[in-house]
């Protein structure tokens, strides 16, 4: 008996017709088509979840791990604005690796889709697969002042006294933050203007949207983002005028470049890049991954996160050092009254 789960698949769900059975009876193979390319199908990892016999496999997978030594840890894609509800599988503690490189215990072995009829039902396109390209990049997990090292409580205060002093300061707002890390920062800077940015545009060759899953925006809390301040415009100096004198941002998307001239630049970041260094405070935060929360994807649905790996001490949560920033710029006005 020969299924064909996986070619139905293709014709049903994907709709790319890349899959078919040639032959009959005992003869009949399952085969790529000769009219579709099965490597643009966007949604072809899925056909691995829905083969029975294991006949179709993750070749990542294979150069990985044994799926008994993984646990899952449920998540959200953060690829797009659907916030597809998946499954993070990571290294068991019980089965860690002791004489090989630390570092595997604490990366994606594979993502899988978690049933969530709200959102994404059964599915999830590559993107979300392929989410340990996009959240493994090389870390940022130093503080800095100035392009010099500094220890992270000295990060903390120097941003501090750069928002207890300023006049007018302005924030770039993730649209990767959790609704946590959003209602956080707004409670701690309450007057403050803040603009909400994209974190990520569409790469070169993505599909940009579907009638699947796929959406256009590839930040997935921009609504929650956007219930609490406006959207930066296009043209960035009509946000960021030229009276701003200290600009705080956070996460990625934007080119520092941009910012007023004089301007102090407060950088919150998690991955290595060369603007880091130009800032005049960088403060690596934490990633998803290391944290939990909570999305709210484009048709409102609040989907939730759990933390996959540890923190490392020279990095800090947004949350709680948003907290510490309201903490640490409220005593300078207070001093002053």
């Amino acid at each position: 008996i020969m299924c064909t789960l996986c070619v139905r698949f293709t014709h049903e769900v994907s709709k790319s017709h890349a899959l078919g059975a040639v032959n009959r009876g005992d003869h009949a193979l399952i085969r790529p088509a000769e009219d579709a390319d099965f490597n643009n199908d966007v949604y072809s990892d899925n056909v691995i979840d829905l083969c029975p016999v294991g006949a179709l496999l993750s070749r990542e997978l294979l150069t990985h791990a044994r799926v008994w030594y993984l646990k899952d840890t449920p998540s959200v894609c953060p690829g797009c604005e659907r916030g597809c509800s998946i499954n993070i599988w990571h290294r068991k503690h019980e089965w860690k690796l002791n004489a090989l490189d630390p570092a595997l215990n604490t990366r994606i072995d594979r993502v899988t889709p978690l049933e969530n009829r709200a959102v994404n039902g059964l599915w999830v396109c590559n993107k979300a697969r392929d989410l340990a390209h996009l959240f493994e990049r090389p870390r940022a997990e130093q503080a800095m002042q100035r392009g010099a090292a500094v220890d992270l409580s000295a990060a903390t205060s120097a941003a501090a006294a750069l928002l207890a002093s300023a006049k007018h300061p302005v924030a770039l707002v993730s649209s990767w933050g959790s609704n946590e890390e959003l209602a956080a920062f707004h409670t701690a800077f309450p007057n403050i203007t803040g603009f909400v940015k994209s974190d990520h545009l569409p790469l070169p060759g993505e599909v940009i949207e579907d009638d699947i899953l796929i959406k256009p925006d590839k930040n997935p809390n921009r609504k929650a983002a956007l219930a609490l301040y406006p959207a930066l415009h296009e043209n960035v100096t009509a946000a960021l005028t030229a009276d701003a004198d200290v600009v705080l941002v956070w996460g990625e998307g934007f080119d520092l470049s941009l910012a007023p001239a004089g301007a102090k630049i407060i950088l919150l970041g998690s991955y290595e890049h060369a603007q880091n260094a130009q800032a005049d405070v960088f403060i690596p935060i934490s990633i998803q991954t290391e944290r939990s929360g909570h999305y709210t994807n484009f048709a409102g649905v609040v989907t939730p996160f759990e933390a996959c790996f540890p923190l490392k001490p020279s990095i800090v949560h947004a949350e709680a050092l948003f907290a510490t920033l309201a903490v640490s710029t409220a005593a300078p006005a207070m001093a002053r009254v």
